[in-house]
């Protein structure tokens, strides 16, 4: 881990510095086992909040350097979503 940025509603405190097995499961370790961009949508169970994942391979002569990845919240998907299917039965 080079960088980390906590963000507002979710803070994984992640340690710069920390190995790339630390990653494994991730959409991270993911992107990087397979050169392709990754995303998964995971609820609210890991962080208290429902969220999508995406991880972005950063390639080098078809070689992975590194990963560019982010976590953001889609609480307010969620409730929109659930708001219409009230509004709906």
């Amino acid at each position: 881990m080079l960088a980390y940025l906590p963000g507002k509603t979710v803070d994984l405190k992640i340690p710069v510095g920390a190995p790339v097995e630390n990653f494994k499961g991730t959409v991270s370790y993911t992107a990087m086992e397979t050169k392709k961009v990754q995303r998964e949508e995971r609820g609210a169970q890991n962080f208290g909040v429902p969220y999508i994942s995406t991880a972005v391979p950063i390639l080098e002569d078809d070689r992975v350097i590194g990963v560019i990845a982010s976590l953001t919240s889609n609480n307010r998907h969620i409730k929109l979503q659930e708001g219409a299917q009230e509004t709906v039965q």
